[in-house]
């Protein structure tokens, strides 16, 4: 891998797909299409002149990043963003460049892929049915407590 620039983020951005691509065995593609450009994100402007600020990253910092970024995407963009930080912070606590694993500051983004209505005859036509229904303790099947003994009974 070509090393842009000279300096410590350079020399982090360099290492970060390395580890990927030996350690972790992801594919060329992988790495460079999605891994590195969303490190790359997140450490723009973390680059001091006595070198980088990596001692004072914080979850604060990256409930910020994420905050900021996020909206700005798809939901499968925010998603892919959130992996890749997520294996960037992991890095980070392997390599010995943080001392606290930041993964648990990285929230899940909601998977809302295959989310409908239930479908077929029997599922949701509770949902619409305009016909009153029963007290819930008076529908067959359904257990209640009995007053007096405080034991179940099925109804």
């Amino acid at each position: 891998m070509p090393v842009v620039g000279q300096g410590p983020l350079e020399e982090l951005l360099a290492d970060y797909p390395r580890y990927l691509l030996i350690e972790r065995r992801l594919s060329e593609h992988t790495v460079l299409d999605a891994y590195e450009p969303a490190a790359r994100l997140f450490m723009s402007g973390r680059e001091a002149p006595a070198g980088l600020t990596l001692e004072q990253l914080t979850a604060a910092d990256v409930s910020l990043f994420l905050a900021g970024q996020c909206p700005r995407r798809r939901v499968s963009g925010a998603r892919d963003l959130v992996s890749a930080l997520r294996s960037f912070l992991r890095y980070l606590h392997v390599a010995g460049r943080i001392d606290a694993p930041l993964v648990w500051a990285v929230p899940s983004v909601a998977d809302l892929r295959d989310r409908t209505l239930p479908r077929g005859p029997c599922s949701a036509s509770w949902l619409i049915d305009p016909r009153p229904r029963p007290p819930r303790d008076a529908r067959p099947g359904r257990s209640e407590t009995d007053g007096r003994s405080g034991a179940n009974r099925l109804v």
